[in-house]
């Protein structure tokens, strides 16, 4: 590389070298995206040692990097940037579909600013919903051999308070983001061969109509037509639209989808929709209720909405932040070994009675919480957005839900006494 002077006429002269890391390749084939003919060429390394990767960065050595035949866009871990065992990989994809868009001069699939690629545009999802299913089966492997310490159970008296925080957590993701039972087509729907009813459970009001949606991905439709038939398989609960026809999904070009409504009769009533398109049939389960809204006893279970299942602790000895959630089981997971986070709250977080240790626990678990809501918010488009970049909407984002939620935290931990809980 040579830089000259062009005032003072003189010429400077620099090697550049790139030692790339200690690595073997792990993945190198080409991969469907739905939807789309042209395939993308993915290639994945892993390295002894944990790579730099920090969100937004530059600089990051971890991730892949979305290449067209001509240039680099973008480099992202994607849902394993908090992953810890996701620094242990990068590589390229690469996408002759975004040469294409671009050259039609369909610019949306970048941001505005260029500085990489827009995540919400629709290839860009299906993209990299895409790369994540290739690459979570070694990331997954990775996370087992870097669990090398033996963790101990969380106390019975923690866990009450972090069954707790769970509850308030999951009241403020359906505050921020929406109640569960939507009829909208997920991203991983998308890549779902086979045909599906949303919602799978529905609980209706007596002489109240509610709307559900029939999907089918567009090989099923080809073979079978785009007549659907609906029945109640007891007869319990109305169907008002018995035939429906499939039309194409505007968003999703490979799904199609048919709307129909069914009534409930009588309080206590239950049955199942069948709906069949051809030889492919979908099952809806229906309850009649007195009153909406009461959710049934017991430990949450983990859904695409994002409900918290609970709370846990890992013992990664270079972990990339404090805590993060993991969307796969729904836990809060505190990493105890990042800097000062073992002193207060304790490598098994016995210490979180103290009220520094209250206090600490409080912001680490809004934290990886708010991180979360707003990466929802922005992907979903939801969100009013201010600042120059992406970042700056991010960080934004959080600076709201802490505003709005912090205090309700700050409450239950707090003010949470122990001794009076345990039985």
């Amino acid at each position: 590389m040579t830089f000259e002077d062009l005032r003072r006429g003189g010429k400077t002269t620099f090697k550049v070298n790139y030692e790339f890391p200690n690595a073997k390749k792990v993945l190198d084939k080409k991969i469907d995206v739905p939807g789309y003919k042209k395939q993308v060429k993915l290639v994945v390394y892993e390295t002894k040692e944990k790579l730099d990767y920090k969100r937004n960065s530059p600089l990051n050595i971890a991730g892949i990097l979305i290449k067209t035949g001509g240039s680099i866009l973008d480099n992202s871990l994607f849902k394993f940037e908090n992953d810890s065992a996701g620094s242990y990989f990068y590589g390229e994809c690469i996408s002759e579909e975004i040469d294409d868009i671009l050259r039609s001069e369909d610019s949306s699939i970048l941001q505005m600013g260029r500085s990489g690629i827009d995540w919400s545009n629709e290839y860009a999802q299906l993209l990299m919903k895409t790369i994540e299913r290739a690459i979570e089966p070694l990331i997954e492997e990775k996370k087992k051999e870097l669990a090398k310490k033996k963790k101990t159970e969380l106390t019975k008296e923690n866990q009450k308070l972090f069954n707790e925080l769970s509850k308030l957590f999951n009241d403020i993701f359906k505050e921020e983001l929406g109640d569960e039972g939507k009829t909208d087509l997920d991203i991983e729907d998308v890549f779902e061969e086979k045909v599906f009813i949303k919602p799978e459970v529905m609980n209706l009001l007596p002489k109240n109509s509610r709307t559900a949606c029939f999907y089918a991905h567009e090989n099923i439709v080809k073979k079978q037509g785009e007549l659907v038939k609906i029945y109640a398989v007891r007869q319990k609960i109305l169907v008002l639209d018995e035939k429906i026809y499939l039309e194409r999904h505007k968003k999703y070009s490979n799904m199609f989808i048919g709307k129909f409504k069914i009534k409930g009769l009588n309080i206590g009533d239950e049955d199942v929709i069948e709906a069949a398109l051809g030889d492919e049939k979908a099952l809806c389960e229906v309850k009649v209720k007195e009153e909406l809204g009461k959710k049934p006893r017991g430990p949450p279970k983990p859904s695409k909405q994002g409900n918290i299942t609970g709370f846990d602790y890992d013992l990664d000895p270079n972990p990339n932040q404090r805590a993060y959630h993991n969307i796969k089981n729904g836990k809060i997971v505190i990493f105890t070994q990042f800097p000062g986070v073992s002193n207060y709250v304790g490598e098994d977080l016995k210490e979180i009675k103290t009220d520094m240790g209250r206090m600490l626990l409080c912001e680490i678990v809004c934290e990886a919480m708010f991180r979360r809501i707003a990466k929802e918010q922005m992907k979903k488009g939801e969100a009013v957005i201010f600042g120059e970049s992406d970042a700056d909407a991010y960080q934004n984002l959080i600076n709201d839900l802490q505003k709005k939620h912090l205090n309700k935290v700050y409450n239950l931990v707090m003010n949470y006494d122990f001794e009076s809980k345990e039985e």
